[in-house]
């Protein structure tokens, strides 16, 4: 799916009332900001992949470079 850059404010959202508990996370409690990814596979349960990371846009413009080549 596509990456989602989550800013401080909503990287806290994702990680308390928006969780989903089928969701794979990788937290980090010390660094505030994430990414969050989609996961379109139909045969997969898990709804997104949640990644600590304290440079969402260069991880998601990361992602889009591998996705492109």
């Amino acid at each position: 799916g596509t990456p989602e850059p989550l800013d401080a404010e909503e990287a806290r959202a994702w990680r308390s009332y928006k969780a989903d508990p089928r969701a794979f996370m990788l937290l980090r409690s010390y660094i505030p900001t994430a990414l969050r990814v989609e996961v379109t596979d139909p045969a997969d349960p898990t709804p997104y992949v949640y990644l600590s990371t304290r440079s969402p846009e260069r991880l998601a413009a990361a992602l889009a470079a591998v996705r492109a080549s």
